[in-house]
């Protein structure tokens, strides 16, 4: 029998028959943007950034950025609540806090 094939994202405990299927879930499933857990759902433009809820608990100082490409704009977030929007505005970058 051939040995399972390992996901190769760090973090994730995936295994798999074939290098295809490993390779599907790598492009195609969401994985935790901290520590790379996946729950198996797909990965979407929306939660592409998104820490699973273990990282979001288990410190306070987890910070990462949500970046919005099409609307030219970036989200800071820490401890899994928005603590600064950030847009582009005539050129310049401007901060509105929450």
């Amino acid at each position: 029998m051939d040995k399972p094939i390992k996901c190769r994202i760090p973090g994730c405990s995936a295994h798999f028959r074939d290098k295809l299927q490993a390779t599907m879930h790598t492009a195609n499933t969401w994985h935790c943007g901290m520590c790379g857990m996946s729950d198996g759902r797909e990965l979407t433009y929306e939660n592409l950034n998104q820490v699973c809820s273990l990282c979001v608990t288990a410190t306070s100082n987890i910070e990462y950025y949500r970046v919005d490409f099409k609307r030219k704009c970036y989200v800071a977030i820490k401890a899994g609540k928005v603590q600064d929007f950030v847009k582009k505005e005539q050129g310049k970058w401007v901060h509105h806090g929450c």
